[in-house]
């Protein structure tokens, strides 16, 4: 296997007297598949404690986003995205073998920062969850293609696209230089046609398409 997938790095599994590695491969017969579909994730044991992380996941987590991985644990660099860690991670486990998909912010009152998906694994017997994380503030280009989808003009994609960036509606009307009624009415459509009723809905939409 790509040694550059796995960051390993002060990372084991303790399975045992004196821990030992846990082979991806052996624990998931799916993980070159997965890991093709998606480089961020992360496999954590019921302590949080890192199985392994892909390195877009280890580069993720040191780069100044809402979680981290210190001392081989994964957790939220803020008391409120850490509890939304841990509760995305209990959740999943009485889910199985459903995922549990959850946005993730630093702050209540701070837009969502993170998707993440979480899935029970269990590893040799042992639950673990596996995490795959998007980060919301994407280019543009990768927002999947909503017209085909969900029937959204080229402008309304855009719109979607600049909210994920994290932009205001008046952000948005400056930036098109459209007024902001005008911004409010096309999000109202992208509602409509997504089905949704909430910004943090659209997003949790969005991401969903983006990991699948």
């Amino acid at each position: 296997m790509d040694s550059d997938v796995l960051v390993r790095s002060a990372i084991h599994f303790d399975c045992g007297p004196g821990g030992r590695w846990v082979d991806p491969a052996a624990a998931c017969p799916d993980f070159p598949s997965f890991v093709a579909a998606c480089g961020t994730r992360i496999m954590i044991d019921r302590n949080r404690r890192v199985i392994w992380a892909t390195s877009a996941a280890a580069l993720l987590a040191s780069g100044g986003s809402c979680i981290s991985i210190a001392n081989g644990e994964l957790a939220g660099r803020t008391r409120h995205s850490d509890a939304q860690l841990r509760e995305i991670c209990a959740d999943s486990e009485g889910a199985a073998p459903d995922a549990i998909e959850q946005l993730i912010a630093s702050e209540p009152s701070l837009s969502p920062e993170l998707f993440v998906r979480a899935q029970s694994y269990p590893v040799q017997g042992i639950p673990c969850t596996l995490l795959t994380i998007r980060k919301l503030a994407r280019e543009l280009k990768e927002i999947p293609d909503l017209g085909r989808l969900y029937g959204l003009t080229r402008t309304e994609q855009q719109i979607v696209g600049m909210m994920v960036q994290g932009q205001s509606v008046t952000e948005i009307s400056e930036e098109l230089h459209k007024s902001v009624l005008t911004v409010r009415t096309h999000v109202k459509r992208i509602y409509s046609k997504l089905n949704v009723g909430t910004k943090e809905q659209l997003f949790s939409t969005v991401m969903k398409l983006m990991v699948d």
